[in-house]
């Protein structure tokens, strides 16, 4: 049988649109989530490294000038 012999009028056209409600609940809050995490590991990472290089040129400088 197909697909319009079983199914009634408009029955694609609803299961189309709830598939798409679904995705768009699903992925609106994980998207939010991805998107602060990568932000705050590359600028938790780069923080880290600009510190750990004032710090370094910090104790490399009282060297020189000892």
């Amino acid at each position: 049988m197909e697909w319009l012999d079983v199914n009634q009028v408009g029955a694609l056209t609803q299961k189309m649109s709830s598939g798409i409600d679904r995705i768009k609940d699903g992925m609106s809050d994980k998207i939010g989530v991805l998107c602060h995490a990568a932000t705050s590991i590359i600028s938790g990472t780069a923080l880290a490294l600009y510190l750990k290089y004032v710090k370094l040129k910090g104790v490399v400088s009282l060297f020189f000038f000892l």
